[in-house]
């Protein structure tokens, strides 16, 4: 079908031009009219008919007069160099926009030059074809190839996991497990794949199946991912590639803990991570994507002047990227916290496209400019890769514990089959974090043990939390616990230099593994700390008790609060873990640590409180969650909170233990 007179006039050249781009280009009058072209065929009005009114779909409810009389407009997208001596690089989104119709009324539009036309240059448009997986396998050897040859934070070196696939040569029906000796060294892959909800259909080597697995496990006992992992193995040239249900002994318990306690350097040591991202389980295989085969998503072709003459260029909806891989079925899962961290490479195998990731650099199938892209790995790769015994300095220490707070923040958000892996699913980062920093540092049951009066001061975020049903860690430990962990970080109190001061001396966390793991499983631990503690009303005034949302930054953060009180008089603000009824035991505030301002500015103090319970023993607490109360003066809450005098003053310090 041919494009409408509105399309046609279009030229990709227009959008590229850094100062026209500062204004958007006008496509049909109203939607109304983009709907008609569509109805007419018109493959880019389809395009952006479809892609605008599935995102209208997501609106509040408008008056249809309002959005089908809204004007369509086009943006390009470039990318700019933070550099004043440098231009600007070609377009590779092209932002089509329903003006008047809410603010999500827009759609993203990928490009790529047209394969059979004249060459597009990159100052003009970024952008790549994408080809079904299985027939690029070139673009990932040169990805690969790039990476040997220029980056050295990416090598990888080590022995051997214990037990490693041996995918054999192409075109051969089977592969073997083979068990490897402790100094044997080789380059190997990995998987990153998804159990999914029935686990018990993965393919694993158990006690009974170890023998013939050592022999041969044919392909078409493998499930799509495996065997596709197996074919991506090959086709790089390597030899073995680790696959977690069939090298670790799944019914052998000393087996599983001695693996899973290695998995950190499994991952560190690869050569190449695939990732699945877009199979919910271990039958969807990796690869996914392939365009073609949806009509409605058919690139649309239009025009591109350049140097050498008229060229062309195709628009499809805008790929899935590093931007949205988050949201993926694999990158939902707490495991592949790690093994995406720690892996020096990986290739995502994603819905859309293949993305690289390595210590070094970004790159998407589509072409999309790395730049484009921030993602948690790149600002864990320097934490990782700094030399051996070097001290980080103070700034670096307090910025690498913010950034691990920002982690465990994401890490409580993804799934567990097992809620009893919830440690041993960081376990392996945090080794290797800890024989980063050189000694200098210690974690302690998902926290550190030099920052830990603050990072004690972590709540639950939106909803109750719940302990988990069996013993996981102490209840100071946000790894006890089921649910969303929030920590105070240096945006709370945006625009202020802060100073945290521990108001606590003497702390000391001990923590005892029940496995092999020291990182793992847990079967006990404590907290013993000296500061003040007062206790607060044991039943809250109900006339200010119950789950209050407090205006402002509080109520735009979901947050349920109860107000502290002590002889019906408020004093602050407790954020409880799980839900808290009245008359359900004595609340004991232990202060932590307070937060200033070290810039000079005037900005009232910020008091932290751990809250506790007495668990009968003598001396002995259980957290129930944190408290605050701040001088007067602050703006963050209004009425009684801020007449109200140190709720500590005159209190002694005393030494207490919280399990």
């Amino acid at each position: 079908m041919s494009l409408c007179r509105v399309c046609d006039r279009l030229d990709i050249k227009d959008f590229v031009d850094w100062e026209k781009t500062l204004e958007d280009v006008p496509h049909h009058r109203s939607l109304e009219q983009l709907e008609q072209a569509a109805a007419s065929g018109c493959p880019l009005c389809i395009l952006i008919f479809n892609e605008l009114t599935r995102k209208l779909a997501s609106e509040e409810p408008l008056d249809p007069a309002t959005w089908k009389a809204s004007p369509i407009t086009l943006r390009g997208v470039q990318y700019v160099v933070d550099d004043e001596d440098t231009e600007p690089g070609g377009i590779f989104w092209i932002k089509a926009r329903c003006d008047r119709a809410g603010p999500l009324a827009y759609a993203y539009f990928s490009l790529y030059p047209d394969p059979e036309g004249i060459p597009i240059p990159e100052d003009i448009v970024i952008g790549r074809k994408v080809l079904p997986p299985q027939e690029n396998f070139n673009l990932l050897r040169q990805w690969i190839q790039h990476c040997e040859t220029n980056h050295s934070a990416c090598a990888a070196s080590g022995p051997l996991p214990t037990r490693v696939i041996n995918v054999g040569q192409a075109g051969e029906d089977f592969v073997r497990l083979e068990e490897t000796s402790p100094d044997q060294t080789d380059r190997y892959m990995t998987l990153s794949h998804c159990w999914g909800p029935t686990p018990h259909l993965v393919i694993r080597t158990t006690k009974a199946t170890l023998p013939e697995h050592l022999q041969r496990i044919p392909l078409t006992a493998l499930t799509n991912t495996f065997r596709d992992a197996v074919h991506v193995t090959r086709a790089v040239g390597m030899k073995y590639v680790w696959i977690d249900s069939l090298c670790i002994v799944q019914d052998d318990a000393d087996d599983w803990a001695r693996e899973s306690a290695k998995m950190g350097f499994i991952y560190a040591n690869s050569y190449l991570t695939v990732a699945a991202a877009a199979s919910p389980d271990s039958t969807g295989g990796c690869f996914h994507h392939n365009q073609g085969d949806k009509p409605a998503l058919q690139p649309a072709r239009i025009k591109c002047t350049t140097p050498d003459g008229l060229g062309h260029v195709f628009l499809r909806p805008r790929l899935g990227d590093f931007l949205t891989l988050h949201q993926s079925p694999l990158h939902t899962r707490a495991w592949v916290k790690q093994e995406r961290i720690l892996s020096p490479r990986t290739i995502h195998y994603d819905t859309d496209q293949m993305l690289w990731e390595c210590r070094e650099s970004r790159a998407c199938e589509s072409g999309v400019p790395e730049s484009a892209f921030v993602t948690q790995r790149r600002i864990w790769d320097g934490r990782l890769h700094f030399g051996e015994g070097e001290q980080q300095e103070s700034t670096s220490r307090r910025a690498f514990w913010w950034d691990w707070y920002d982690l465990v923040e994401s890490y409580t958000t993804h799934g567990l089959t097992k809620g009893e892996d919830k440690l041993p699913a960081l376990s392996g980062l945090a080794t290797m974090l800890e024989r980063a920093s050189g000694g200098g540092d210690r974690y302690v049951a998902g926290l550190w043990r030099d920052h830990l009066p603050f990072g004690l001061l972590w709540r639950k975020y939106k909803d109750w939390m719940k302990p988990a049903p069996t013993y996981r860690a102490p209840t100071w430990s946000w790894s006890a616990w089921d649910g969303l962990a929030s920590f105070y970080n240096e945006a709370d109190l945006e625009g202020y230099t802060l100073r945290w001061v521990s108001a606590v001396e003497g702390i000391e966390a001990v923590v005892k593994p029940s496995g092999l793991d020291p990182k793992g499983r847990l079967s006990s631990g404590f907290l013993k700390v000296t500061g003040q503690l007062k206790a607060a009303d044991e039943r809250m005034d109900p006339s200010v008790a119950g789950y209050q949302k407090l205006p402002g930054v509080m109520e735009s953060l979901n947050l349920t609060v109860d107000y502290l009180t002590t002889k019906g008089v408020i004093f602050g603000l407790a954020f409880f873990d799980e839900e808290y009824r009245p008359g359900g035991g004595p609340v004991y505030c232990l202060r932590l640590a307070l937060v200033d301002n070290e810039s000079g500015d005037k900005m009232p103090s910020l008091f932290l409180a751990l809250l506790l319970q007495p668990t009968g023993v003598n001396g002995e607490y259980r957290r129930i969650g944190i408290g605050e109360q701040r001088e007067v003066g602050t703006g963050r809450y209004e009425g009684p909170l801020s007449s109200q005098s140190d709720f500590f003053a005159g209190v002694p310090k005393t030494t207490i233990t919280v399990v």
